[in-house]
């Protein structure tokens, strides 16, 4: 058996391929919390949580690519393809909808959902993590997926992640505008005389 990796791909897209790219992310979101909605509906509330989970992370491709479409010249695409491949940088858009679906319109109430994702930015990856691992807390504590996630929260993903697969229809026009007029309001480096 070989150990190599499959080759990744580490260089800059145009806007056909990002548009593509941002396309085939949001149709694999809506995929994935489809089959979380199945799973929910079947009683596999862990599996139906962490599925939500690889949902939202794909959305957050989707928002990784826009960046990709307004970075200065200077971003190296390797840190972008990082970021686009990393869980944390892909799952931070989750917490979106959860103020408007709760009732939260206030600014100082939505600071503070925003508070608490960002001082706990790993907080989705061990939802997804108690989805599908057992794992040992000391003490004689296991922690076993069925035991740790509820109908509550796998609902709670599940609709987060139902919100935010809505259809969408990325353009390559809608990209070359981005680059057009973001990528020179961004770019913040001195220039030369």
């Amino acid at each position: 058996m070989s150990k190599s990796k499959l080759p990744q791909h580490r260089v800059d897209l145009d806007s056909t391929q990002i548009a593509d790219g941002m396309k085939a992310a949001r149709r694999n979101a809506r995929r994935l919390v489809d089959d979380a909605k199945l799973l929910l509906d079947e009683g596999r509330y862990p599996t139906a949580a962490a599925v939500a989970v690889f949902s939202i992370e794909e959305i957050g491709k989707e928002m990784i690519l826009r960046d990709f479409a307004s970075a200065p010249e200077t971003e190296d695409p390797k840190n972008m393809w990082r970021k686009y491949r990393s869980h944390r940088h892909k799952n931070w858009v989750w917490f979106l909808p959860y103020p408007f679906t709760n009732g939260v319109f206030d600014w100082d109430k939505f600071r503070d959902v925003v508070d608490i994702v960002t001082n706990d930015p790993g907080l989705l990856d061990r939802y997804r993590e108690r989805g599908l691992y057992t794992d040992y807390f000391g003490a004689g504590n296991w922690s076993e997926p069925q035991k740790v996630v509820g109908v509550k929260l796998a609902s709670f993903l599940v609709e987060i992640a139902d919100q935010l697969a809505h259809e969408s229809a990325t353009t390559t026009k809608e990209i070359e505008l981005r680059k057009e007029h973001l990528v020179p309001a961004c770019d913040v480096t001195p220039k030369k005389s």
